[in-house]
């Protein structure tokens, strides 16, 4: 027997359509995927008198973890599952945030310092040995590599190996680098694995909440890119604040998160779709422009009405009156066309992928098995 995770069973009326299996390697154990694409009848209608949700996407530092997503329903108290209670606390009697908690971030940042440790037993092996183990390589090749421009311990491990099976001294003198580049490699891969799966299991339950508790679904439409905003770290002028905002915005992926939302809505028959105008700092109440810094400030002041007001909560609002204001004037035909959009150049992607795919697998079934050569590209 095969341990196995089901995601969720098969729809007895649905109709397979498509079967892909994706095999990968977690480290050096193999991981595979089995992906079933199924058409189902059109899904029924939502009930009448549910609110109206919409969703303002970015990621900030706030009490807790990262803020990755602010949700407003159009009525209040909608309940939060105690499951989520943790990840959703509430900020408003309509709004929530989504937060990625404190301890999954200090966890990558341990990652990060394991990688750390990992690169710099090839880079050692590497700094000892990489002319003589250059002089091998194109002794038997025929080629010569530059191990020093490697950037996997992958290429230094085959060779490593396969000297070292051979009695080679250069063998030998590889192994206790290669064989804890190896240990390390091995727990790196597992806890990325793990902790991706983690998230996206968060990621699904937040969306099948939204799905469930809404009649419409209005994210923004900014890029996810461009809106990166720096956390409030204490080195904000540095260089090193930037990269760690740019870390953390790879790790909570509010991009992920906003795609599972808007695909679970599509599969409920949700009407979802993403604001086609750009929000401004304005406030919702007053219209008026508040002032601070939208980048490195949660809440930001509104002369006008003397408050302070939380941006993303604020951007929540903004997109309740858009929608609002645009919705009988034929806004929603204008988002379903940018969301059908959306979807025809998704399809076109996977459609690139699967044929690239197909057309690799008919070059090794032609070429028959690769023999590695380490060439240092």
């Amino acid at each position: 027997t095969l341990p196995i995770v089901l995601h969720r069973p098969i729809p007895p009326a649905a109709d397979i359509t498509q079967v892909e299996i994706t095999r990968r390697f977690i480290g050096k154990h193999p991981k595979i995927t089995v992906q079933v694409t199924v058409r189902l009848p059109d899904p029924e209608p939502p009930p009448a008198g549910l609110p109206m949700a919409t969703i303002n996407f970015g990621w900030r530092s706030v009490f807790g973890g990262v803020r990755v997503a602010t949700i407003t329903h159009s009525m209040p108290n909608v309940t939060v599952p105690d499951r989520l209670a943790l990840y959703m606390p509430r900020l408003t009697p309509t709004s929530v945030e989504v937060v990625y908690p404190a301890e999954w971030i200090e966890e990558n940042e341990r990652l990060q310092g394991v990688k750390a440790t990992r690169d710099m037993q090839m880079n050692n092996a590497l700094a000892l040995h990489a002319s003589a183990l250059a002089d091998e390589i194109e002794a038997r090749t025929g080629k010569r590599p530059t191990p020093d421009r490697w950037h996997s311990g992958a290429r230094l491990k085959y060779w490593a190996d396969l000297l070292d099976a051979e009695g080679h001294p250069l063998g030998a003198a590889l192994r206790p680098h290669v064989r804890q580049w190896d240990h390390l490699n091995e727990w790196v891969a597992n806890q990325s694995d793990q902790m991706a799966g983690r998230r996206k299991d968060l990621y699904r339950q937040v969306a099948a909440w939204v799905a469930g508790s809404s009649g419409m679904v209005i994210t923004d439409s900014q890029l996810v890119k461009a809106n990166r905003r720096r956390p409030d770290v204490a080195n904000d002028d540095t260089d090193q604040g930037d990269d760690k905002a740019r870390r953390i915005a790879s790790i909570v992926s509010p991009g992920d998160l906003r795609a599972t939302i808007l695909a679970t809505a599509k599969t409920r028959g949700i009407p979802a779709a993403k604001s086609p105008n750009k929000l401004s700092n304005h406030h919702h109440v007053c219209d008026a422009p508040m002032t601070g810094d939208p980048r490195t400030q949660v809440n930001l002041w509104c002369p006008a009405c003397s408050v302070a007001v939380d941006q993303d909560v604020n951007a929540t609002f903004l997109l309740v009156a858009d929608a609002s204001a645009h919705i009988t004037a034929g806004w929603a035909e204008s988002a379903r066309k940018v969301t059908a959009r959306a979807d025809a150049r998704q399809a076109r992607t996977e459609g690139l992928k699967r044929r690239a795919a197909t057309a690799r697998a008919r070059e090794r079934s032609q070429t028959g098995p690769e023999t590695p050569v380490a060439d240092g590209q």
